[in-house]
């Protein structure tokens, strides 16, 4: 009898058992089916020892999978797409071996590994055998002050001699004139990245350039432009181009203008640049302008007669000043100066005095200014005209100016 009660005891559960594992079967059937359980094969054990999970590679798949299903859009090509935008700077492990595929997708789906820096010339343009710096810049925000402590450097420079630097500043020098690049690896933290940059590397000289300032004092009411123009460049090599910034050039690149509309506008800024077929470049600065009205002079010189008047006037740096009125001499043609004089107060004087194309500059003194400037033009009887003499200074407030 208890053997009987037993048996059906024993049946009695495997009946329930069957029916609970049935029930759960085609639950797991519907959940795998929807893809969010994998299937159990074996974790694999990659090259390097480390264990990789085909279940957890699996979700993944099966996640990407649902994600391009629902956007309409390969989760691959986003993928991909985003890490070619941004792959300027090599970036490797610390073990030296390259990120497998699926570390590089979860690496671009989540966030890029930022630039560490930037390398570069401590001059923009470099000479023949002349030493040339490079150094490389941590970027914002900089990483912790022991990882940047830590980090190593390995500098290549293309055509450098010494070819190869290790820290964070390196100095090489040049036989060969024209574009050098060099480059930077920077290991830090476990990770390593390598930022390249480049320097010009001039060959023949080009000596003897100057800016010329033909127009320095536009005179709007005339409808005039500043106006510069190159002078003096030579160079064994044959000069290949100017380029001009700040300004237009004309035709032969030789002359600029730059157009002003209202008193007092200023033209700040311009330069030149010049290049030989030797991978020389120089660049050269040009004076500034500043517009004028004649219509409106600041400051008024008034001729009566056949005499120079002994007046005076006290002007300030910046200021211009016209000469009018009716020279009544026709025996009598003399040349009219402008003549700035100024006591200093221990600080340097310096002056300039401009005129169309003509500058007259003073010495540089502490104490005092006597007699700058210089001839403005020929008085011949009839009206007189003189317009837009032009001083700047430094050192002192005013300077009195008179006319001789």
């Amino acid at each position: 009898m208890n053997k009987l009660i037993g048996s059906i005891a024993v049946a009695f559960l495997l009946s329930a058992c069957t029916d609970y594992l049935s029930e759960y079967k085609d639950e797991y059937d519907e959940e795998f089916a929807e893809g969010t359980i994998s299937s159990s094969e074996p974790d694999e054990t990659s090259s390097d020892g480390k264990t990789v999970s085909s279940s957890s590679a699996e979700e993944t798949s099966s996640e990407s999978a649902k994600s391009s299903s629902s956007s309409g859009k390969a989760a691959s090509s986003s993928s991909s797409g985003k890490a070619a935008s941004s792959s300027s700077v090599k970036t490797s492990s610390s073990s030296g071996k390259s990120e497998s595929s699926s570390s590089s997708k979860v690496a671009s789906s989540s966030s890029e590994v930022p630039p560490f820096g930037t390398c570069s010339a401590t001059q923009s343009v470099a000479e023949l055998g002349a030493s040339v710096t490079w150094g490389f810049e941590w970027a914002e925000p900089k990483p912790a002050a022991n990882v940047m402590l830590s980090a190593t450097f390995a500098w290549s420079f293309e055509g450098g001699s010494p070819a190869v630097g290790e820290k964070r500043t390196a100095t090489t020098s040049y036989a060969t004139s024209g574009v050098k690049t060099a480059s930077v690896t920077v290991n830090a933290g476990g990770t390593t990245q390598t930022v390249t940059c480049s320097v010009n590397v001039n060959g023949s000289p080009i000596t003897g350039c100057k800016c010329i300032g033909t127009n320095l004092t536009p005179d709007v009411s005339q409808g005039e432009q500043a106006s510069w123009t190159i002078s003096g460049c030579t160079s064994a090599a044959n000069i290949t181009s100017y380029t001009w910034t700040g300004a237009t050039a004309d035709g032969s690149g030789l002359s600029a203008t730059a157009p002003v509309s209202a008193k007092g506008d200023k033209v700040t800024g311009v330069s030149f640049t010049v290049a030989n077929d030797d991978n020389t470049k120089v660049t050269v600065a040009c004076e500034d302008a500043k517009a004028v009205d004649s219509s409106s002079p600041d400051y008024v010189f008034e001729i009566s007669g056949d005499q120079l008047p002994s007046q005076e006037l006290v002007v300030p740096s910046g200021a211009c000043m016209n000469i009018i009125g009716t020279w009544n001499n026709s025996g009598y043609t003399p040349t009219v100066s402008v003549l700035c004089s100024a006591a200093g107060n221990g600080s340097p004087i310096t002056f300039k005095m401009t005129y169309g194309d003509k500058t007259y500059q003073a010495p540089s003194s502490s104490w005092a200014m006597t007699n700058a400037g210089g001839a403005i033009g020929k008085l011949e009887a009839g009206p007189v005209q003189f317009n837009n003499i032009c001083v700047e200074f430094t050192g002192i407030e005013t300077v009195t100016c008179g006319i001789q």
